[in-house]
């Protein structure tokens, strides 16, 4: 039934014209008994106008998708019974050119829309169309990549938003929904469906530029937009129409709930004639449109973003613990009072004292909470778990809702390093001959994330580093063992063979519970991407415009795989410390390998220490702390 979703376009069209044909009663009115004087009922008119049909939406299920989710989303929506089900792409998780994934992709996914009871509609994401084979197999399984439909009376234009390359729309698109408008003026409504959402990116961008033409188009007409991609549900109000980013079917996603537009859910669209009634069905629950909007995703966020709940590690220096006292640091950097209450452990090796605290902040308060980690015995320090600290933060009803949410630090037990001074002058060439033994070995990896498979063992990628100073700069040499070298000066870090770093040199407890990857690149921590090239001018670096030019970065390939080095001044570090800071005392450095076999192939993504914003975040792995007489 999935494979070529126009081919389901013919039956639709007749049964609109048709009218009734899905189970209206003419007229619509209810005939009971005769009653003189109070009836038990409200009305006797069915709320079963013809003009009015049910349909819907599904969104994003790959980008790390969650298996068994989009199924269930499935079988919800046969129990819905709506008239069809139409997507916003991301179906597969495509970026792969090797065919036989690409089928095997394509037929699983086909083998679970074949359960649906109704017609469904594609519409294609990135995931979806990454590649020219990818394309190439769309346009045999199943057509146009855009298209449109019309139902009573209803203009659905199902856009791609991957035209000829990412984020854009073509102008032969353009010129074919300008014709599509044109031929009809007078339909009740028009729908859009689209992967990427183009008007939240920035003016300027192709693809935004070219969505703007799909609006000028849409001038004078009741419209509603449909989107994806971001993971995260928002509704906007964009020239007086709604437009609408979904969140997830399966996708990744931490499912932080409505406050933050973060969960799994279909869309049931009832289509009257004063436009759609939308209904978000979770697997939970039921909610409306207006469960995210805008405004309240931006309060949610800058309240999350504005609270800091850090607790401060405590760094192991002997081979046992008996216990210690540390803390846990409280900012409120909102413009709004909180109460925060909070669970610390449990632990079957500490005692927390206090086991639960609650703290009034007011607006822009900062406090500090000791916590006494107790023991009854000595503990082998390499038997120290993480103890996480589960809080919830209650800002009370601001505007019409309450912002409630809650989160989890940690209290980190890391071994620190202690930074070596240098011997020898560092020249930033690639070629490591001054640096001698590189003692942090990376043969069995802290984490493996992307493509965890495709990572055969150390024989396929492994890698050593060492990080030095002198009295004008922080060092850091890596050494990548790799068996097949991908890499090009035109790709992209994402997709070939490329390092990464990370280094904070903020202060505890900041350091320590930095779970950015690289948001805020250069202006409180260091984050670096790279390839490496032939000559030793690494290639595809990621925002290069951002790159203070005081950094050095040399990444050659060898005949074993490539090499590379990196400067980067402590006048540098210091600054991203902040004015009227002290110069910097520590850093918390995270080395992840790009591992690519073959173009196009999946990466495996090695990491030293845990992903600071994953789930298995360990609080200030990785530390080095600076000498006190370089």
């Amino acid at each position: 039934m999935g494979c070529q979703p126009m081919r389901i376009l013919a039956p639709l069209l007749a049964l609109g014209v048709a009218g009734a044909a899905w189970g209206h009663a003419p007229g619509g009115e209810i005939h009971p008994r005769t009653i003189e004087g109070p009836a038990p009922w409200t009305s006797l008119q069915a709320n079963n106008d013809p003009d009015h049909f049910q349909f819907v939406v599904v969104t994003d299920r790959t980008g790390g998708h969650r298996p068994g989710v989009f199924s269930q989303g499935v079988e919800k929506t046969n129990l819905m019974q709506p008239q069809f089900v139409v997507s916003v792409g991301d179906l597969i998780e495509g970026y792969t050119e090797d065919l036989s994934k690409i089928t095997g992709q394509w037929d699983e996914f086909q083998g679970i829309v074949a359960q649906l009871q109704m017609p469904f509609f594609y519409v294609p994401g990135n995931h979806d169309l990454t590649n020219p084979v990818m394309a190439a197999e769309w346009t045999r399984r199943f057509g146009p990549a855009y298209y449109h439909f019309v139902y009573r009376n209803v203009l659905f234009l199902c856009l791609n938003t991957e035209d000829g390359q990412p984020t854009h729309i073509s102008d032969e698109q353009i010129a074919y929904f300008a014709d599509v408008l044109e031929q009809n003026k007078n339909v009740r409504w028009t729908l859009l469906f689209m992967h990427k959402p183009l008007w939240v990116y920035e003016e300027g961008r192709a693809g935004h530029e070219q969505f703007k033409k799909i609006e000028q188009l849409l001038q004078g007409r009741d419209y509603t937009v449909f989107a994806g991609h971001l993971h995260k549900y928002t509704r906007y109000v964009r020239h007086d129409h709604r437009y609408i980013i979904l969140a997830t079917t399966g996708g990744a996603s931490n499912l932080r709930g409505p406050l933050f537009g973060r969960f799994d859910h279909v869309v049931w669209v009832t289509m009257r004639d004063d436009g759609p009634r939308i209904a978000n069905l979770m697997l939970d629950g039921i909610a409306d449109e207006n469960i995210t909007t805008e405004q309240s995703l931006k309060l949610a966020e800058s309240l999350d973003q504005g609270l800091r709940v850090e607790a401060v590690p405590i760094y192991i220096t002997t081979e046992t613990f008996t216990g210690r006292a540390t803390s846990v640091a409280l900012h409120n950097n909102t413009e709004h009072p909180v109460t925060i209450d909070a669970t610390v452990g449990p632990s079957g090796q500490l005692h927390p004292v206090p086991h639960t605290f609650h703290v009034e902040l007011a607006a822009g308060e900062a406090r500090s909470v000791p916590i006494d980690l107790r023991a009854d015995a000595e503990i082998p320090a390499d038997s120290l778990a993480v103890i996480a600290i589960d809080w919830t933060a209650d800002f009370g009803t601001i505007g019409d809702r309450p912002y409630r949410f809650g989160n989890q630090a940690s209290i980190g037990f890391p071994r620190s390093n202690e930074l070596t001074t240098c011997r020898d002058a560092v020249t930033i060439d690639g070629r490591l001959d001054e640096w001698g033994d590189l003692p942090f070995v990376v043969n069995k990896p802290a984490e493996i994330l992307g493509k965890r498979d495709s990572w055969t063992g150390p024989g396929d990628a492994n890698f050593r580093f060492n990080l030095t100073m002198d009295g004008q700069a922080v060092y850091l040499a890596i050494q990548v063992n790799d068996d097949a070298v991908i890499a090009e000066p035109d790709g992209s870090v994402g997709e070939q063979d490329a390092l990464k770093i990370l280094l904070n040199p903020q202060d505890d407890p900041q350091r320590a519970n930095n779970r950015d990857r690289y948001e805020n690149n250069w202006t409180s921590k260091v984050f670096l991407a790279f390839s490496p090239s032939d000559n030793g001018q690494p290639v595809a670096t990621f925002e290069p415009q951002r790159v203070p030019e005081r950094v050095k970065i040399a990444c050659i390939k060898t005949p074993s795989g490539y090499n590379a080095e990196i400067a980067i001044p402590h006048e540098v570090l210091d600054q991203l410390r902040g004015k009227g800071v002290d110069p910097w005392s520590a850093l918390r450095l995270n080395i992840m390998l790009d591992d690519v076999d073959e173009t196009g192939g999946p990466n495996a993504m090695l990491h030293w220490q845990p992903a600071w914003n994953g789930k298995n975040n360990q609080p200030a792995s990785g530390t080095f702390m600076r000498p006190s007489d370089p």
